[in-house]
Formats: C-alpha cells, sequence, structure tokens
C-alpha cells in the first residue's frame, strides 16, 4: 500500500531536482556568457548566443528547446534563456514550467 505513494514521492522529487539542475545550469549560463560579453566587447549577438548554447549543452541539457537572446552596447549586456520544462515520467501529472534566467 505504501510502495505507489513511495514511488510517486521519489519519482517527484527526482524531476523537482531535475528542473532546478537545468534552471541552475541556464543562469550559469546567463552569468559566463555575460562574463565573454563584458571581456570581448566587439563580439555580436550570434556570437553571445552560440557561447551561451555551448555552455549549457556542456552540461549535458538538451537546448535545442531552449531559446537564447543575447544584446549588447557599450554600457549594457543582457542575456536571457528560456526553457519550457516537462517532465519526462508521464505518470506524474505535473503541468508544464517556465524557466528563465538572465
Amino acid at each position: 500500500m505504501v510502495a505507489p505513494v513511495f514511488l510517486i514521492l521519489v519519482m517527484g522529487t527526482v524531476e523537482l531536482s531535475r528542473a532546478m539542475w537545468i534552471k541552475a545550469t541556464m543562469q550559469y549560463a546567463a552569468e559566463e556568457t555575460t562574463r565573454y560579453a563584458i571581456v570581448n566587447t566587439s563580439a555580436s549577438t550570434s556570437t553571445l548566443e552560440t557561447y551561451a548554447t555551448n555552455v549549457v549543452s556542456t552540461y549535458g541539457v538538451d537546448t535545442s528547446s531552449m531559446t537564447f537572446s543575447a544584446s549588447s552596447s557599450a554600457t549594457d549586456v543582457s542575456i536571457s534563456i528560456t526553457y519550457t520544462f516537462t517532465t519526462i515520467v508521464p505518470l506524474l501529472s505535473i503541468p508544464d514550467i517556465n524557466l528563465s534566467a538572465m
């Protein structure tokens, strides 16, 4: 009787941990790309987006459904990454979660 509840609790914990890992990876990529843009002031927005994509994919996160946007000027750098998190366990009826990092 306790096994189904325990399994759902464990799978929910795994999914929540996976969402937090992806969010932390996105935040790290945004921070690293901002640092890169500050040091390389001549970098184009497409270069910054590629750099952010490479940082995220280095940690094994699938970047195919992530949206990267970058803008930089002489005084400002803005990096934005968005992702819609979906669970990999169909048994859990958790709605999609929108994750973003800046």
